[in-house]
């Protein structure tokens, strides 16, 4: 199939896709705020890596998946979304306040080493899931923080970018799909990710870090 008719097609097919946010009205939503902790993660070099599958390309020769080692740093944004609120039409609240809370997890400040190829490899850009340890989500149009007095329908056509993993202990592993947007039939960029927190300073190594400065001094003396 020709390149131009393939983009055309998935353009209008990007363009059928519909998405609706409106007011649900089951609930009064009555306060919310964002409480976000960020964290630095080195990725580990000897287990992470990024595998470019080339996809189909009709008449054309068919290709091999190629893996490439990456490594490199990322900041983790965990962040908290509540809503308070009351139940639909008790507008004083004489039932209670009610809280709802979402735990999603964003990425920022990557810096990714590697000979990627073809470029284009990036950490998701949009939001993920946080339920205990595991970590998921995709870019689908109704994927994200959402209040409870709202509701999203809509469906995507082609292949979402998604993300699955675990954060246990400041270790995060990290398995996703990357679609390459104008690339052949179902080309996209599979990654493995194993990385780990950089450990905030502790009391224990301000401790020792004084008394090896107290030591210093004596020395001097």
């Amino acid at each position: 199939m020709d390149s131009r008719v393939r983009n055309t097609i998935l353009r209008v097919m990007a363009i059928l896709g519909l998405i609706a946010s409106n007011p649900a009205k089951a609930v009064i939503v009555t306060g919310f705020g964002v409480d976000t902790v960020t964290r630095q993660f080195v990725i580990d070099g000897s287990l992470s890596s990024v595998t470019h599958n080339p996809g189909f390309n009709f008449g054309g020769p068919p290709q091999s998946a190629q893996s490439y080692a990456i490594s490199g740093t990322f900041n983790a944004n965990f962040s908290r979304y509540w809503w308070s609120y009351f139940l639909d039409g008790d507008t004083n609240g004489s039932q209670g306040t009610f809280i709802d809370n979402q735990s999603w997890l964003t990425f920022s400040n990557a810096n990714i080493v590697g000979n990627v190829f073809p470029a284009g490899f990036s950490l998701p850009g949009y939001f993920l899931s946080v339920v205990g340890s595991s970590i998921y989500g995709d870019d689908g149009p109704c994927f994200g923080p959402r209040a409870p007095d709202t509701y999203c329908s809509g469906w995507t056509n082609g292949p979402l970018a998604s993300v699955s993993g675990q954060f246990v202990n400041g270790s995060m592993s990290i398995q996703g799909s990357l679609p390459i947007s104008g690339g052949d039939w179902f080309e996209n960029f599979s990654y493995d990710i194993q990385a780990r927190a950089i450990p905030e300073p502790g009391m224990p190594m301000l401790f020792v870090g004084g008394f090896v400065a107290l030591f210093l001094v004596r020395r001097r003396r």
